[in-house]
């Protein structure tokens, strides 16, 4: 959940993102319009934008790789009612199921909400299965203040494998079950 305090839209600017990246703890990006994530490399971000900048629209989302500015290809989210600077708590559920990302923002108090989805492989992208997430910021001329309320981070365990295809058998099988996923319990 976040908020925009004393949102006044032609006088604040730029944005944040939500980034996953594997480049280190303390990575920081360009400023402005960069949103502090340009120039992180091997990271993907969201970024929640409310500053029209080279005609990004100034209710706007998208995913960016590598570092790279995000300000176009965007996705204008106006439409949808959910508008990131009114000064309303906008909810924002951001879920991967290893091939797709999907973003879904809600306005509670007007009852509106947007979604979408990138197709993305980011493991591939911040070379492999780890990697550090958190939120970057960026203001430029103006400025505005962005308050996270709330925000949980909740993995979930890659699917068994069984040591034995699937099948009926006549005889006794010993079967094992692993999970690619480090700590997973089975």
């Amino acid at each position: 959940s976040f908020q925009l305090s004393s949102p006044t839209p032609t006088q604040m600017a730029n944005g944040f993102t939500f980034t996953i990246q594997n480049d280190a703890p303390t990575a920081l990006g360009g400023d402005s319009a960069g949103l502090g994530y340009q120039g992180i490399p091997k990271s993907v971000a969201i970024k929640f934008n409310f500053y029209n900048y080279e005609n990004e629209g100034s209710d706007s989302t998208g995913i960016y790789t590598d570092g790279e500015a995000p300000v176009t290809p965007t996705v204008d989210i106006s439409s949808s009612g959910v508008i990131l600077n009114s000064g309303d708590n906008i909810n924002a559920q951001i879920t991967y199921d290893g091939t797709t990302l999907t973003l879904t923002l809600a306005d509670p108090l007007l009852n509106k909400t947007f979604t979408y989805s990138w197709p993305i492989n980011i493991p591939g992208v911040v070379g492999g299965n780890t990697a550090y997430v958190g939120f970057t910021g960026g203001a430029g001329g103006l400025s505005a203040s962005q308050k996270l309320l709330s925000w949980t981070y909740v993995t979930q365990a890659l699917p068994p494998v069984f040591s034995v295809p699937a099948g009926t058998y006549t005889t006794v099988q010993n079967v094992t079950l692993t999970s690619a996923t480090a700590d997973a319990a089975i």
